[in-house]
């Protein structure tokens, strides 16, 4: 559900970059805190949603939001390439 409400509000709401700017940076320091929780459901789904937000900024070339993250797409690509095995 978090992954269908993030990507509707950053497809439809949202229109100009920088609204989607401002919203994917705060978002993603919401999210992120949820990736390290004990409880593997909640990491698991709040890795998708991290994915996902990474790849629309990708996507969107939000490149203020990649470069002030910079360091999630190494962490990401290294958990996708674990996530494979």
């Amino acid at each position: 559900m978090v992954l269908c409400v993030f990507h509707i509000l950053c497809m439809t709401t949202l229109v100009t970059l920088s609204l989607q700017s401002d919203f994917l940076k705060h978002a993603l320091h919401a999210v992120l805190p949820w990736t390290m929780v004990y409880h593997f459901n909640t990491r698991a789904y709040a890795t998708g949603c991290l994915v996902t937000l990474w790849r629309h900024c990708k996507d969107s070339g939000l490149t203020d939001v990649l470069g002030e993250h910079a360091v999630l797409e190494s962490v990401l690509e290294f958990h996708q390439r674990n996530a494979k095995k």
